[in-house]
């Protein structure tokens, strides 16, 4: 499947993920999401509300990390060793790729907490 079509895919799918429940091991807090061999490290992350993502690079290209659809949020152009981060503060998923690398996605579902 090529990247663009995927991406589309990925990109419809995605709102469907918000209504998830916050999973036992993912809490709240900041997580990283490293950037190797041009991948993003874990390619699909879920978050509480509230939390910061932090994308390091670890390749030697500029890489950044861009909300797909509305590119609202991202991160500046992360060089060789630099990290960026962003807050959440919405739940909701998206579909975020590298505005250099075509072929790099992830997904990011910020889920609400679960009933107490």
């Amino acid at each position: 499947m090529r990247p663009a079509l995927l991406l589309a895919c990925l990109a419809l799918a995605a709102p469907a993920l918000a209504v998830v429940n916050l999973p036992p091991d993912a809490g709240i807090g900041v997580h990283t999401v490293d950037i190797a061999d041009l991948r993003f490290h874990p390619q699909v992350l879920v978050v509480g509300l509230g939390s910061t993502v932090t994308w390091v690079n670890h390749d030697d290209e500029d890489h950044t990390a861009t909300d797909f659809l509305t590119q609202q949020w991202g991160t500046d152009v992360l060089g060789a060793g630099q990290s960026g981060s962003v807050a959440f503060a919405q739940p909701g998923a998206w579909v975020y790729f590298c505005v250099f690398h075509s072929g790099m996605f992830g997904v990011l579902v910020v889920a609400a907490e679960p009933p107490a």
